[in-house]
């Protein structure tokens, strides 16, 4: 299956989207999502003929959890998030993509799929270990951006360890909020992330996987004992 990259070139007040992972597909991706660098969107191709139609709304790590879950349907996560949304078109008569893009809000219905279609069970492991990916991803970015901006007091290192990740946590939470769709951590997602900073390990290696990122332990801030995630 050929994807383009950027898969969505030069939307209006968003940019370049890349597919990230392909959640339905039929020899083409069907609902999928795609990744900016601080926004993740999904995507579904409702139309094929006379023209290619997708319809393209912002949402978080933890609609699309809900979704893989069966806990909302497809359309309650695209609806659910008061972001940008877009309608993407393509024809062989205007082999340019055209976007419409406006507040998720005025998202019709008529858009979208039904209220009673739910993500396929067959597709939920792999997708919410896609998701635990996802979150580790985006804060471990998150912490190494945002650990270029701190100072550290002069603590001992188990003093300082405990004031980082106090900080951090904090703030990967406010920076990345859209994202992770989070008001705070949960202990299972806050070892993950912990985890995945201590060792480099982001798994993002399923093949429906399209942006496969390895990171490894020199990307860690070297002035961060292990001994800060011990515990």
């Amino acid at each position: 299956m050929y994807i383009p990259k950027p898969y969505f070139s030069n939307i209006p007040q968003i940019g370049n989207l890349d597919l990230d992972y392909i959640l339905m597909e039929d020899g083409y991706p069907i609902l999928f999502t795609c990744k900016s660098r601080n926004s993740i969107y999904l995507c579904i191709c409702r139309t094929l003929y006379p023209e290619q139609k997708w319809i393209i709304s912002e949402t978080n790590i933890e609609l699309l959890r809900k979704m893989a879950t069966r806990d909302i349907s497809i359309k309650a996560a695209f609806k659910m998030l008061d972001g940008k949304s877009v309608i993407a078109t393509w024809s062989k008569d205007n082999p340019r993509e055209a976007y419409k893009v406006f507040s998720t809000t005025d998202l019709s219905d008529a858009d979208l799929p039904p209220n009673s279609l739910y993500l396929n069970e067959d597709y939920a492991e792999d997708a919410l270990d896609y998701l635990d990916g996802l979150l580790a991803e985006a804060s471990m970015q998150a912490m190494l951006e945002i650990e270029t901006q701190m100072e550290y007091d002069s603590h001992s290192v188990e003093e300082s360890s405990s004031y980082y990740l106090t900080q951090q946590t904090g703030r990967v939470s406010i920076a990345y909020k859209s994202i992770l769709g989070l008001e705070s951590f949960l202990p299972d997602q806050m070892n993950i992330v912990l985890d995945t900073f201590c060792t480099g390990n982001i798994v993002r290696n399923n093949s429906q996987c399209i942006n496969t990122s390895q990171a490894n332990c020199d990307n860690a801030p070297a002035n961060i004992p292990m001994i800060a995630v011990a515990a």
